[in-house]
């Protein structure tokens, strides 16, 4: 049976009573165990991107291309026919 880690809100916890046996979980081991959808995200250089989506068709990893990096500023939208996108609001802030 799968084991999932589980993380406690530290400011709910009683700080008079020191628990050395807790530990908090890397963000690795959130991002894998925490319970929510991720997708991970890389960047990987055009001239090995056949070859890396090859290895990762290879097991059974599926990918998607969502952009290009690229050195000037700023960030550009397309859509999938690489028509120029334009919002009314940023993205999503936490904060």
């Amino acid at each position: 049976a799968a084991q999932a880690a589980i993380a406690q809100d530290s400011s709910t916890q009683d700080s008079s009573a020191p628990d050395s046996s807790a530990q908090k979980p890397s963000p690795l081991e959130i991002a894998l165990t925490g319970g929510d959808d991720y997708e991970i995200l890389c960047a990987v250089g055009v001239a090995q991107a056949s070859a890396f989506e090859a290895a990762a068709q290879a097991a059974g990893a599926p990918v998607t291309r969502i952009g290009l990096v690229r050195a000037e500023p700023g960030v550009d939208f397309v859509d999938a026919a690489g028509a120029p996108r334009a919002f009314a609001r940023g993205s999503f802030s936490h904060f």
